[in-house]
């Protein structure tokens, strides 16, 4: 069993056992990296896979809560379809192409210097996932990562809708396994690129940062699953 497994199903367990409540604060990361017996990177990622979930939330400057217990498992997935024969997939890809960059670029504007070193933390994380061809955690990250940034607007339904827009596991797990290495690193730069943009407070370059993210991961499909785009897609493609 991975550590992170093991210490989820401890974190879990203790919820179960009413530890916590919904609406409880959860103790601090060095004092559940105490409880739990484990590295402050293990809980982090952990705690990325129950926000994910929609277990907890993490509210900037106050610390992280409880939400819900509901399906509350220590079975360590990602919360997305799992069809994996393309179908919905295309049309997710147009949504997301559609609707992502404009929700993001909107909740940036409260994006702040505790957020800005949270994502980085991520980002940390984010790179170990790739170098490790851990596709699920590539996976988990990667949508926790644009669900925190969402959470500074307080909008809810966006942050849940940011999280549907998320290509289902299967697909990516088809397209990274296909990936060389310098499309593995295109793919992590694009996600830094996001980073930067919203560290300078830029909002066109944010724009653009996001639908490169999304048109890049709609050209690897396309490559390597076989996916067939949207009109749409299939035209903002061949303007690049």
């Amino acid at each position: 069993m991975a550590k992170s497994d093991e210490v989820l199903g401890k974190l879990v367990n203790l919820i179960d056992s009413k530890e916590w409540n919904a609406g409880t604060r959860l103790p601090s990361e060095r004092k559940l990296c105490e409880i739990l017996g484990t590295s402050r990177n293990t809980l982090r990622r952990v705690l990325a896979v129950l926000e994910t979930r929609g277990n907890i939330a993490v509210k900037g400057g106050n610390g992280t809560f409880l939400v819900s217990v509901n399906g509350l498992t220590a079975r360590d997935e990602v919360p997305m379809p799992a069809d994996d024969n393309g179908t919905g997939e295309s049309d997710k890809l147009e949504a997301r192409y559609l609707l992502e960059p404009c929700l993001m670029v909107y909740a940036a504007e409260y994006v702040n210097d505790e957020i800005i070193e949270d994502l980085q933390n991520r980002i940390v994380c984010f790179s170990r996932a790739i170098l490790a061809s851990d596709i699920q955690s590539v996976l988990m990250i990667e949508t926790s990562y644009l669900q925190r940034i969402m959470e500074c607007w307080g909008n809810e339904i966006a942050r849940s809708v940011i999280g549907l827009l998320q290509p289902s596991l299967p697909l990516v797990r088809k397209v990274f396994n296909a990936m060389n290495e310098q499309e593995k690193n295109d793919y992590f730069a694009l996600v830094v690129e996001v980073l930067n943009a919203l560290k300078q407070h830029d909002k066109t370059l944010l724009e653009s940062a996001i639908k490169s993210r999304i048109v890049n991961f709609c050209r690897l499909s396309e490559k390597y699953s076989c996916l067939k785009l949207s009109p749409i897609l299939s035209a903002v493609i061949s303007e690049k």
